[in-house]
């Protein structure tokens, strides 16, 4: 899979997490890291991810999610609460975005669901 690299960047490796895309910084600090510097966030989000739990979306919302965004299966670490917490999104390695957490589409669960 090719990527442009002037959209992708180093990161970790954490968690098989080894790029990180320039959106997926730019919604971290648009969320959490108003006012640091881009190496302070990076290491933020490594410890954030390194120490968060995987969450599996709800076998609906995976079965869209999955026709929706061309069948890329994703991972998603969370960090906080369902409720009031982060999600980190990676695909193929690469952490393509961060956004708040959903209790209604996700589950913690210590199998994936089927």
């Amino acid at each position: 899979m090719s990527r442009p690299s002037s959209h992708y960047f180093p990161f970790g490796p954490v968690r098989g997490v080894r790029l990180i895309s320039l959106h997926a910084q730019h919604r971290f600090a648009e969320r959490y890291g108003k006012g640091a510097s881009v190496g302070s966030q990076m290491q933020r989000m490594e410890a954030l991810i390194e120490n968060g739990k995987e969450v599996f979306l709800k076998p609906e919302k995976r079965l869209n999610k999955l026709l929706n965004h061309g069948v890329q299966d994703a991972r998603y670490f969370l960090k906080g609460s369902l409720q009031q917490g982060m999600i980190f999104v990676v695909v193929n390695g690469v952490l393509i975005t961060v956004h708040d957490a959903n209790a209604d589409e996700f589950i913690l669960a210590v199998a994936k669901p089927v």
